[in-house]
């Protein structure tokens, strides 16, 4: 069995809460992201992958990978 630590260091935080209008069109980055669906459901693209994220979910996304997301709920908070 291998065994690996990582150290993991919060650069910024950001809490978001958006209604079904919302759709962001993407972007790209040199740093890690991670989404954490608390309620609602969200859509979320990374590079050509299309994943539904509800509530407690969460996704880790890798960094240089273009990705966007919309709302697919009422409502949803991330």
């Amino acid at each position: 069995m291998i065994e690996e630590s990582y150290r993991v260091t919060l650069t910024r935080f950001y809490d978001y809460e958006f209604d079904r209008s919302y759709v962001f069109p993407g972007h790209r980055h040199n740093d890690f992201e991670v989404n954490i669906v608390t309620a609602g459901d969200l859509e979320l693209v990374y590079g050509d992958t299309a994943l539904r994220l509800g509530a407690g979910d969460i996704l880790i996304g890798a960094p240089y990978v273009f990705h966007r997301n919309r709302v697919r709920s009422d409502t949803v908070h991330f």
